[in-house]
């Protein structure tokens, strides 16, 4: 799923994930904060799209957990479209974020670009992780001390406890 192929079915979407069979968690890849960015990466929709669909899963289940991509150093990224990429992130402060640098794919249009070299690509992933870990611990700061129910998809046969206790230290 990404932005554009949920675009015209954000309602029908939200109605589904209102039901309560349905696990509340929304994996929706956006890649970068900058849309000049999407525009070369040819995504088909900007940064605005996906804040606005974000904020209409959020306006209809204020607990969903929202996670999205992030490619960092797309060759011709600059350090504004960088800056665009931590700015979405701490705009709508998700707590599962997965960051990819930029690798060639041969037979893709930007196989043909120069690179960024590894160690800004590096620099750059280290940045969004960290700012990344600052908005998890914040937003998930709430649940300590709660108890949440689980769902077992597998049996596990084990000497261990049957039950997980997950301690979130201070």
């Amino acid at each position: 799923m990404n932005v554009s192929s949920i675009h015209d079915i954000v309602e029908d979407l939200v109605r589904v994930y209102k039901h309560p069979n349905v696990y509340k968690c929304l994996h929706l890849p956006v890649q970068s904060g900058s849309d000049r960015i999407l525009k070369r990466i040819g995504r088909g929709y900007e940064v605005s799209d996906f804040k606005r669909i974000v904020a209409r899963f959020r306006r209809s289940n204020r607990d969903i957990t929202i996670s999205t991509d992030f490619i960092v150093c797309f060759p011709t990224e600059t350090q504004k479209d960088f800056r665009a990429t931590m700015q979405l992130l701490r705009e709508v402060r998700l707590v599962k974020v997965n960051i990819t640098r930029f690798s060639q794919r041969k037979g893709t249009p930007a196989f043909v670009l120069k690179p960024v070299t590894s160690r800004l690509a590096k620099e750059r992933s280290r940045k969004l992780t960290l700012e990344h870990h600052r908005i998890a611990y914040r937003r998930n700061r709430k649940n300590l001390g709660k108890t949440y129910g689980a769902l077992a998809s597998n049996e596990v046969r084990t000497e261990a406890p049957s039950c997980i206790t997950i301690v979130i230290d201070q």
